[in-house]
């Protein structure tokens, strides 16, 4: 073999391998690279996670602190209508019938076409404590209805 060949052959040995080893060096970058990505997008994914528990924390927490604040209103409430229905078949307290005095058809009648509400009429006891209780219901049906929607709204929030 020639001398000339052999150095052609050694000087594409050594570039195959100079390239070789830099083919190798790249993938340990490109390697380097993606598991730096990998690990940066798992830091971030777990901080996610973090504050997102959080927040599911914070909304549970503040709903437990207006579930709490409704139950003492709606016995706040109760106990006052118990209260005001005792006053009612008791005598203190008197629940009436607003009447409405017809105008007069007169025109010489300084208050013709005025209406002028009356005391009205004394409500019997009894009666007057079931319409309060009827009306406590009605209440309460609203507050329930009222609480059902806040509810839902909040759940609605934390599904986005």
């Amino acid at each position: 073999m020639d001398l000339g060949l052999l150095k052609i052959l050694a000087a594409g040995i050594v570039i195959a391998g100079l390239v070789a080893a830099c083919h190798e060096r790249d993938n340990r970058l490109i390697q380097k690279g993606v598991d730096s990505q990998i690990a940066l997008e798992a830091a971030q994914k777990e901080k996610d996670k973090v504050l997102a528990e959080k927040k599911d924390a914070d909304q549970a927490a503040a709903l437990r602190k207006i579930d709490e604040q409704r139950v003492k209103e709606n016995k706040e409430h109760e106990k006052t209508i118990a209260q005001l229905q005792r006053d009612v078949r008791s005598g203190a307290e008197r629940l009436r019938i607003a009447t409405v005095h017809q105008p007069s058809k007169t025109p010489a009648d300084p208050t013709a076409g005025r209406v002028e509400p009356e005391e009205g009429s004394v409500v019997v006891p009894e009666v007057a404590s079931d319409i309060l209780g009827i009306a406590a219901g009605i209440g309460q049906n609203v507050r329930d209805y009222n609480d059902l929607l806040d509810a839902y709204h909040a759940l609605e929030l934390r599904c986005q």
